[in-house]
């Protein structure tokens, strides 16, 4: 809290008292998928998204998505991904980064299912200072795993 005081001049009354309180913030990011035709990589016109979703896709071999995390504030981000299952069928090539003001860091997001069941998982993006980001991860296997 901080305070300062405003007098008038000639006046006979105390001074009036400003009281200011400050809320400090941390950084802020917005999460999205880079499409097919986002050449530049810098996610332009794509949603805040709180899952990836990847669909119906072959079992028994590797897919991948490209997640965008886009820091919006004037600070930089440190972040930290982390899949929530530890034998988890899904990955990150990315664990840590620092992502300077209006920056972009892509992270692919990899699957490998061994089996064509549906499959869910948590990816959690940790924001030093700020709040924590959940995205979830769906997939369902197809095909023969023979």
């Amino acid at each position: 809290n901080l305070s300062s005081y405003i007098a008038v001049i000639g006046s006979t009354s105390a001074p009036l008292q400003l009281k200011y309180h400050f809320v400090g913030v941390g950084p802020k990011l917005r999460l999205s998928l880079q499409s097919d035709d986002d050449d530049d990589g810098d996610g332009d016109g794509e949603l805040s998204l709180d899952q990836i979703d990847f669909g119906n896709i072959e079992a028994l071999q590797k897919h991948e998505k490209i997640l965008l995390i886009r820091n919006v504030c004037p600070i930089e981000a440190c972040v930290q991904l982390e899949i929530e299952k530890s034998s988890s069928s899904y990955a990150v090539d990315v664990s840590e980064a620092v992502i300077q003001p209006d920056e972009t860091l892509a992270v692919r997001v990899s699957v490998y299912l061994h089996d064509t069941l549906k499959f869910m998982d948590q990816l959690t993006v940790q924001v030093n200072e700020s709040d924590e980001l959940n995205v979830a991860l769906i997939s369902r296997g197809v095909g023969t795993t023979l």
